[in-house]
């Protein structure tokens, strides 16, 4: 019976005082693209962080966002942006919030076209 104790104590103790790892955050130069910190507003005035990949060709522009439970640092919307990166596009890509939230991409893609700048680092 003590031993049972014991090792339910250890057990208990081993989790609690264990470190949790993080995975390493990824980026776009991971994947071999020049990309810069952006930040805007989601309709409801929440700001937004995302990468800025610029593109060859500032009338395309593709904007990339991750699923319920995925984030910009996530392996398939880094590896879709390298793709997209590579045929011309510019490419945005962010983080949206915790809770639903509307964007309207239309401002910050066409000023994102014309300078890049328009977003704030």
């Amino acid at each position: 019976m003590t031993v049972g104790y014991f090792g339910v104590g250890l057990l208990v103790a081993s989790k609690l005082t264990a470190t949790v790892r993080q995975p390493t955050e990824r980026t776009p130069a991971d994947e071999g693209l020049d990309s810069q910190e952006v930040t805007f507003q989601s309709t409801d005035g929440l700001d937004l962080k995302g990468w800025w990949v610029p593109g060859e060709d500032s009338t395309r522009v593709v904007a990339l966002v991750h699923g319920l439970e995925g984030s910009k640092v996530g392996e398939h919307i880094l590896a879709t942006a390298f793709v997209y990166s590579r045929a011309g596009y510019g490419v945005l890509m962010f983080d949206l919030t915790a809770r639903f939230t509307v964007v309207d991409l239309s401002d910050g893609i066409r000023h994102a076209r014309s300078s890049p700048g328009h977003l704030r680092r």
